[in-house]
Order: C-alpha cells, then sequence, then structure tokens
C-alpha cells in the first residue's frame, strides 16, 4: 500500500507542475484479472495549479472517496483535504502521518507483527524514445520487479513472491519545480526499514509525467497460488487554462471531521477511512 501511496501522490504533483498557468487533466483505469474479465474501470478528473490540486471523481467508485466528494491540496500534497458534499464537512488527512502508520503499528504491537521484503531485484528492459502523446515527447520504458514478503504475526508467518511488470510512457519536458516536488515526496519514510529501501528503489526510475502505464503484477503465495492483476492508465485529456480560485476553497459553512485511523485495521470499509482512500485513489494510477 505504501508504495501505491507515494506513486499517486507524486503523479498529481509532476501534474501540477506541467505549466505554470494551470492544467486540467482526465485519466481513465482499466483493471483486468488473468483470465482478461474487466473487474473496475475508474475515472478521475484533476485541475492543478502550482501547489493547488483537486481531483474529482467520476461517480465516487474508488472505494473510499464519497459519491459527489473529491480530494484537495493547497501545499502540494502534504497536506490533502477529503471533501464530503453529501454531509458538508471535510477531513484533513496528514500524509507524513499516514506514511508512517504501518511502522507505527508494528512498534505498538511490541513485536508481534513484522514484516520485511527479501531479495529485490528491479531490472530495467527498455529505455527508449517514445511518441508524441498530448503534444509532448514521451519516453518509452519497461521494468520487471521481483521480491519477497514475509509477515508475521505472533509467530504465523505468511510469504508470498511478487512480480511486476510495468511499461510507461512519460511525457517529457516538464517544469524544474517538478523535480523538487518528486524528490520530497519520495522522501517519506514508513518507518519499517526494508519497505522504506523497496520504496527508495522504486522511486525515480521514471523521469517524466507517465501519460500511459500498463502494469501487470502477479503474486504467488507459499503455496503456490497465483494471483495476476493487469492496470492500463491513461491520460485521456490535458488542457491549459487558469483555474477560478474558488474550487481550491473548501465552503466556510463545511465542518471539519478529525482523521481517525482504526488500529490495526488496514481493511476497514468505512467510506472516510482515510488510509482507504489514498490507497483507493492510487489504484486509478495502476500502481
Amino acid at each position: 500500500m505504501k508504495t501505491r501511496t507515494v506513486a499517486v501522490i507524486m503523479t498529481i504533483l509532476v501534474c501540477a507542475s506541467v505549466v505554470h498557468a494551470g492544467v486540467s487533466y482526465t485519466a481513465v483505469t482499466k483493471t483486468r484479472d488473468a483470465k482478461g474479465r474487466s473487474q473496475q474501470t475508474s475515472k478521475m478528473r484533476a485541475v492543478v495549479d502550482g501547489m493547488n490540486a483537486r481531483i474529482d471523481f467520476d461517480s465516487g467508485k474508488n472505494g473510499a472517496v464519497p459519491r459527489g466528494g473529491y480530494l484537495l491540496t493547497r501545499d502540494g500534497a502534504k497536506t490533502v483535504f477529503m471533501v464530503n458534499t453529501q454531509e458538508e464537512t471535510y477531513m484533513k488527512w496528514d500524509i507524513d502521518k499516514l506514511a508512517g502508520m504501518a511502522g507505527s503499528i508494528m512498534q505498538m504491537a511490541g513485536g508481534m507483527l513484522n514484516m520485511s521484503v527479501t531479495n529485490h531485484k528491479n531490472e530495467k528492459l527498455l529505455d527508449e524514445k517514445g511518441p508524441t502523446m498530448m503534444g509532448v515527447p514521451t519516453r518509452h520504458y519497461k521494468f520487471l520487479t521481483r521480491y519477497g514478503m514475509e509477515v508475521n504475526v505472533m509467530g504465523f508467518k505468511q510469504k508470498s513472491d511478487v512480480a511486476t511488470e510495468q511499461e510507461i510512457w512519460a511525457g517529457q519536458g516538464l517544469a524544474d519545480d517538478a523535480t523538487a516536488l518528486w524528490k520530497r515526496i519520495t522522501s517519506f519514510k514508513t518507518g519499517i526499514e526494508d519497505i522504506d529501501k523497496l520504496i527508495a528503489d522504486e522511486a525515480g526510475k521514471v523521469k517524466g509525467f507517465p501519460l500511459r502505464t500498463i502494469v501487470k503484477s502477479t503474486t504467488t503465495d507459499q503455496r503456490g497460488r497465483k494471483q495476476t492483476t493487469e492496470t492500463v492508465t491513461e491520460v485521456t485529456d490535458m488542457k491549459k487554462l487558469k483555474p477560478n480560485p474558488k474550487i481550491f476553497v473548501i465552503p466556510n459553512t463545511y465542518t471539519e471531521e478529525q482523521m481517525e485511523l482504526p488500529p490495526g485495521n488496514s481493511s476497514a470499509k468505512g467510506e472516510n477511512n482515510p488510509a482507504a482512500a489514498i490507497n483507493g485513489l492510487l489504484k486509478s494510477f495502476g500502481r
């Protein structure tokens, strides 16, 4: 989840830096299982202007943000607000605290919960000039990432092997501040040494903003059972604009709710669970 979390926030920030005058873009994500059957299709629209960004979803099917709601940041995603237009409320999410949540849970568990990553290998299969997309040149990448994951809960161990194939067409020629934003976001720490090493190795391997990605991930458990998913994400529309500053302002009639993180529950079903919401948003980028 942590790798996916950093990926989505980086994508939002890079897009926010495409042009200083502001930009609007739409991205469509389609997920299929090993037999090619469609599991989920989602669409999101983002309006970004410098460090400001607002992300609306087609029908709230990302699994966390309520129908008609949106995500909002005014500081380059260091802080994100989930705005619930139905209940006229908003919730502030501290991304640094969310990132360190896993490490905090393990510390509170007092050794009863441990997680480790082994045999991490990241191979670049292709790095070549790509076609022009959305009016900008692209770089075409292919990567193969493999690693083992072991989770130990009160002496019960679960092992799995993960293999991820990534094909990426990344738009080039972005503003200089995009690089600074990437570096700031990829510096976050979960507090779990092996996970932090994995994130550090993954971050920075692609130069530019992903305009199209194909991610095929296969997880094999200790019994040899495999689960494969393929996620295709594509930016279908991108245009320059000068957004109305009001879209980055939460109505003053809305009331604030406090961020709550259910202890020890990473699969909470509540719509307003911030960890689940960010994870759901990340799925729209196939990471």
